[in-house]
């Protein structure tokens, strides 16, 4: 067995990135999906929006360290682009509150112009913010995912890694308190040396059963696309109201819709709710007054899966030696891919992954505390 030898479980885009960087980095990698194809769930079930302006800082450097690869990729990595710019129209606050943390230094970097009513207005005519402030950012857009998870997986297998499909994991193999490897659900163990745990809304009971603390919530999230309509411009920018709660975008002749709701859900029956689609009716009567009685066409749930603290848990496992986690990106997966990919890799090969990290996205800042296995 290679002294580097990697085992990542999950398909989506943190374990394809994961992957993608730590094969063209060396190691002998093998992916384990347990669906048939890649993305089949949060990374193929999200709005692909790319924002790199986030709550913390940690969290801005990575979308914007994935932003910069996404616009200037290695060559050969992707025949097409893999970002539309077509620009994201920002709303938050009110009159009396302060600017947001990451506001100074995007104005300081020309990454983002704030605008006066009028300027949005003429970006965004269909929208009646609930937001008093208006941000522009204009490099950033829609992500083309099948075309960012296909040269991922592209690229890793040219670098040596193997990817199992239809691999469905039973359980991590333990020996003396060590993760090493995984059994799956027909028999077949894969050993390794590190086992990289990045499989979304399922990551938090793999781990569990194995002895780490790490507590992961999955959550859900629903998404309507509205009938096509003539007036809508399809180069219209992505617009955000964190105010208000709710996303929208132009999707396939109608709009993309989100109320950015949220709720508990069982990751394997993780299902829409059509009581939601009250709920986006509801915002969209008062943000989107044009088009408040548009059909919807498509409906659907995906899941966003977080950590106890407000960034990913990308790093080892504090309690099981082994055992390496890329989880809880939080619906910041798509806009964090190379980066976190790259983090994730780099700590893989080190002798020492903690030192490679730093600690920002340790697991550890994520434990619950509880006793697992005779651990504190």
């Amino acid at each position: 067995m290679s002294p580097r030898s990697i085992l990542i479980i999950g398909g989506g885009i943190a374990g394809v990135s994961t992957a993608w960087w730590a094969a063209r980095g060396g190691a002998d990698v093998v992916l384990l999906e347990r669906e048939r194809t890649l993305g089949a769930h949060s990374s193929g079930l999200n709005a692909a929006i790319l924002r790199t302006a986030s709550a913390t800082p940690e969290l801005c450097g990575l979308a914007r360290e994935t932003s910069a690869f996404l616009e200037s990729p290695p060559d050969g990595f992707s025949p097409v682009p893999l970002v539309d710019r077509c620009g994201l129209l920002l709303f938050e606050g009110t009159a009396e509150a302060p600017l947001p943390p990451w506001a100074d230094d995007f104005l300081a970097c020309g990454e983002v112009e704030r605008l006066d009513p009028e300027r949005a207005r003429a970006l965004a005519p269909h929208f009646a913010p609930l937001g008093h402030r208006a941000w522009f950012f204009p490099r950033e857009g829609r992500i083309d995912i099948s075309a960012l998870l296909d040269a991922f997986a592209r690229g890793a297998r040219h670098a040596g890694a193997h990817f199992h499909s239809g691999a469905e994991v039973a359980e991590l193999v333990t020996a003396g308190g060590a993760v090493h490897g995984a059994r799956l659900t027909d028999g077949r163990v894969f050993e390794a040396d590190r086992t990289v745990i990045a499989a979304g809304g399922w990551a938090g009971r793999l781990g569990e059963r194995a002895g780490s603390r790490l507590a992961l919530t999955p959550l859900r999230r629903h998404l309507l696309v509205t009938q096509v309509d003539g007036r809508i411009d399809p180069r219209w920018p992505i617009v955000w109201d964190e105010r208000a709660g709710f996303y929208v975008r132009p999707e396939s002749g109608g709009l993309l819709l989100c109320a950015c709701d949220e709720s508990d859900v069982d990751p394997d029956t993780c299902v829409a709710d059509p009581g939601v689609k009250a709920t986006i009716a509801r915002k969209a009567q008062s943000l989107l007054p044009d088009f408040a009685d548009a059909g919807a066409t498509h409906f659907w749930a995906g899941m966003r899966t977080f950590a106890a603290v407000a960034r990913p848990a990308v790093g080892p496992d504090p309690d099981v030696p082994g055992l390496f986690w890329v989880a809880g990106l939080g619906g910041h997966g798509m806009s964090t891919s190379a980066a976190v990919g790259r983090l994730a890799a780099r700590a893989l090969l080190a002798d020492s992954p903690t030192a490679a990290l730093g600690d920002d996205l340790m697991p550890s800042r994520s434990t619950n505390g509880a006793r697992v296995h005779g651990r504190a």
